[in-house]
């Protein structure tokens, strides 16, 4: 299956691009806005989930992970 993980790196992200509103807790409802956020600029830029994920990874922590 190809996932992106929404972890405090990528809620960070899409908060700093102003597509979800900042939150202190992720619960279920705030996971879903960031993953379907995180959808639709994956379909946009032609990427996997997966790799979109690791590309925001990259951008936030300078962290290659293989």
């Amino acid at each position: 299956d190809d996932v992106g993980i929404i972890d405090r790196h990528i809620s960070r992200f899409l908060f700093e691009k102003g597509l979800v509103k900042p939150r202190k807790t992720i619960t279920k409802k705030v996971y879903l806005e960031c993953e379907e956020a995180l959808e639709k600029i994956a379909a946009d830029l032609g990427l996997k989930l997966s790799e979109l994920d690791l590309y925001i990874f990259y951008i936030k922590t300078g962290k290659v992970l293989k």
